[in-house]
């Protein structure tokens, strides 16, 4: 998220840019510089998008991270992409938007049903999340979380 020296420079750019993209850690926390931008961002209704990043690390907490960022911003934010985990290495993910699940393969991604275990993240996320977005289906939800990932130059699979 940068230092506060760049604030200024920083919400410049959030003000002129139609939405953000924030890149933190998964390390159980909530970096106090992702707090100002995520706080700017809702302030400013713009969309944001959180990736979490350094899943392959041997101490990658994405439990951790979410449980901070859920802490502080409940019912405001909800994962699209839930990563499935073994034996601490990120094997695959689920789309939670879609509720596919795929694993990672030498060939590309191989769906797979989504693990019994996970159901249950998966259908609280749909049911936190469509009325935030005035929806009331699932399809129209994907119609609109993909709509504005389009309109900040995100490639999205139809």
């Amino acid at each position: 998220p940068g230092y506060y020296d760049f604030e200024g420079e920083r919400n410049e750019g959030l003000r002129a840019a139609g939405g953000a993209l924030l890149v933190i850690g998964a390390n159980g926390v909530l970096p106090i510089g992702a707090e100002s931008i995520i706080d700017y961002c809702l302030k400013l209704g713009k969309p944001l998008i959180i990736f979490i990043n350094g899943m392959d690390k041997e101490n990658a907490d994405y439990l951790g991270t979410m449980q901070a960022l859920k802490a502080k911003y409940s019912g405001k934010l909800a994962p699209i992409q839930i990563p499935i985990m073994e034996n601490g290495k990120m094997q695959g993910c689920i789309n939670a938007l879609q509720e596919r699940a795929y694993l990672f393969k030498e060939g590309g991604p191989q769906e797979i049903p989504i693990p019994e275990e996970m159901k249950a993240q998966v259908e609280e996320i749909a049911k936190i999340k469509m009325p935030d977005l005035n929806c009331t289906s699932l399809e129209s939800a994907m119609s609109m979380v993909a709509g504005t990932a389009r309109s900040m130059g995100v490639t999205v699979e139809d």
